[in-house]
């Protein structure tokens, strides 16, 4: 897949595999929602464009969490891509 220009694209997998973290526990959720005022100005956004909000927990192998991310991007300049695995 061709990515626009400016645009990295980065698997978790691999940041993992080099960070020695592979066999860590990760749920991630997203879901549409509106800036508040100040994430709109910081985004450089109008408050009613849409956004997207990701969140993410990972936890050791022991279940100790270690990793706790919330993202939000803006609408009209995200893609979103999952890879399922079994």
């Amino acid at each position: 897949m061709s990515e626009p220009p400016g645009r990295e694209v980065v698997a978790f997998d691999e940041v993992a595999a080099d960070a020695d973290l592979a066999e860590q526990f990760k749920v991630a959720e997203g879901d549409p929602v509106i800036a508040t005022p100040r994430e709109a100005e910081l985004l450089k956004a109008t408050q009613s464009l849409p956004m997207l909000l990701l969140r993410r927990n990972s936890r050791d192998t022991a279940g100790e969490p270690i990793e706790v991310v919330r993202s939000l991007y803006r609408g009209d300049r995200v893609g979103f891509r999952a890879t399922l695995r079994p």
